[in-house]
């Protein structure tokens, strides 16, 4: 079962780890799997799916414990920094829709890395840029990507679909472009980052 400590913190997680498509302006609320929505903004949206079994947990305490940790978040951070939109069971899974006001909030209320900026950002505080594909798998010279500096970047550890703001340029290895604007991470190495260049 994937890592979810990704989108709350480990005292939420406990009542999670149960058991062991689309183009621009796509509404994740409709996806059937674990999504991020990139705005060009760079507010963040996130659906979170998961397996959960009402036998074992209750739903109200998981919405009572996320209001706290995100109450205690924004006390912190800013009152608008995360919204929870929707908790609820379907099926047998829970469905969690929470806003993100920008990748920073994002990364730090879930311990996960998501940065999202022009390359030139990226660069000076220290990301590597190397070992880039096309969509076609033809590797990226780093002639190529030293032009780059103007093009946005999204850098993270998350492992699963990503809905982003502007077409995919070129993706870092284990990356799966589906469309045009949305990529599935989960064949990135376990520890690996993920990068993404995007064409505006």
């Amino acid at each position: 079962m994937k890592n979810i400590s990704k989108f709350i913190s480990p005292c939420i997680v406990i009542l999670l780890m149960l058991s062991a498509g689309c183009g621009f302006g796509t509404n994740i609320s409709k996806m059937d799997s674990s999504t991020i929505s990139i705005s060009k903004d760079g507010t963040v949206d996130n659906l979170i799916v998961e397996d959960f079994d009402e036998g074992l947990y209750n739903i109200d305490e998981l919405k009572e414990m996320t209001d706290q940790e995100v109450s205690s978040y924004n006390q912190a951070n800013g009152d608008d920094a995360v919204l929870v939109k929707d908790i609820k069971l379907d099926n047998g899974k829970v469905r969690m829709e929470m806003t993100f006001k920008t990748a920073e909030d994002y990364a730090g209320f879930t311990y996960e890395k998501l940065t999202y900026g022009a390359v030139s950002s990226a660069k000076l505080s220290g990301q590597s840029i190397v070992n880039l594909v096309d969509a076609d798998g033809n590797a990226v010279s780093p002639e190529v990507i030293d032009e780059l500096s103007e093009e946005h970047i999204i850098v993270t550890t998350n492992k699963d679909k990503m809905v982003l703001p502007y077409k995919v340029k070129y993706v870092s290895t284990g990356v799966v472009i589906e469309k045009n604007n949305i990529v599935d991470l989960s064949q990135v190495g376990e520890d690996g980052e993920a990068l993404i260049i995007l064409s505006k």
